[in-house]
């Protein structure tokens, strides 16, 4: 598999196209297809938003005990390598732990994304979602993580509507899909209002303000493509 896009170095003539799916939009899903594969886990967040665990205590239960094992047996030991080792052990003991034990919520779906896009060369930083009232008013943020890029090479914006974005794509490891900005809001308002519950006539803003990611050293870049050669995108 190969993702289109224009290298870091160079000026970007891409044209965003917001009808039919842009190419550009096909590559970059190769990034979720290949996590969805790779990574098959389940999400306590997802188990939470069935309509059976708000009625159901076993299900609730079932959520609590999956949350319990990504913070135990995924995030604890990935930090812990991450601060008493080099750098790059945090996605060493990351990928191992969400393998091993197959859960993920979408915070450490967002860090396989930056492992992913790190070693392929695609210049992407972890976002989160503020939502903003019809009146402009920053109403709080949404416990939602993602990647994104500009598609001319720009560098991203602190805070901006994602209506605003139409250079930038939104990759979203968790719910699977990648899309430019406005067309992410507008996802997010309809096919998966249950996760985020958008009220009428509020719009949804990126921030990537101090969100970043563990850091990949330049590096270390080569030896995590010769440790995860399977998550190298190539043409098949």
């Amino acid at each position: 598999m190969q993702i289109n896009f224009t290298p870091q170095n160079t000026k970007s003539n891409t044209t965003p196209q917001f009808g039919a799916r842009a190419p550009i939009i096909r590559d970059t899903e190769k990034i979720c297809r290949l996590i969805n594969s790779e990574f098959p886990a389940i999400s306590s967040t997802k188990i939470s938003e069935f309509d059976k665990t708000k009625e159901i205590k076993a299900f609730q239960n079932l959520a609590d005990y999956i949350y319990y094992k990504i913070k135990t047996t995924v995030r604890d030991p990935a930090w812990k390598a991450y601060n008493k080792t080099t750098p790059e052990d945090f996605y060493i003991k990351l990928v191992e732990m969400v393998k091993t034990n197959r859960v993920a919520n979408c915070a450490d779906f967002s860090k396989l994304c930056n492992l992913i896009c790190k070693i392929n060369g695609i210049k992407s930083q972890k976002c989160e979602l503020t939502l903003v009232s019809p009146e402009g008013r920053l109403v709080g943020n949404i416990d939602h993580a993602i990647h994104a890029f500009r598609v001319d090479n720009k560098e991203m914006p602190i805070f901006a509507k994602l209506g605003n974005l139409k250079n930038t794509i939104i990759i979203d490891p968790w719910l699977g899909f990648a899309e430019f900005a406005p067309n992410t809001e507008i996802k997010f308002k309809s096919e998966f209002n249950k996760f985020f519950q958008i009220p009428d006539g509020y719009s949804i803003a990126l921030n990537t303000g101090g969100f970043g990611e563990p850091e990949i050293p330049p590096e270390s870049i080569e030896k995590l493509r010769k440790l995860f050669p399977n998550l190298i995108l190539k043409k098949k």
